[in-house]
C-alpha cells in the first residue's frame, strides 16, 4: 500500500492531466501570468 500522501498525490496528478484540467489549468497560469505582466508594467511607469 502506498502512503496516503503519496497516493493524493498521484490522483490529483492525473486529475490535472486529464485534458480539460489541464485546459483549464493553463489558462490560469496564461491569465495569471498577463496579471503579473500587467503589473509590473504599471509599476514601472509610476516609477518614471
Amino acid at each position: 500500500m502506498l502512503p496516503i500522501k503519496v497516493s493524493n498525490f498521484v490522483s490529483r496528478v492525473t486529475i490535472l492531466f486529464s485534458k480539460s484540467s489541464l485546459l483549464s489549468f493553463k489558462s490560469e497560469i496564461i491569465s495569471y501570468m498577463i496579471f503579473w505582466v500587467w503589473k509590473t508594467r504599471m509599476r514601472r511607469q509610476k516609477q518614471k
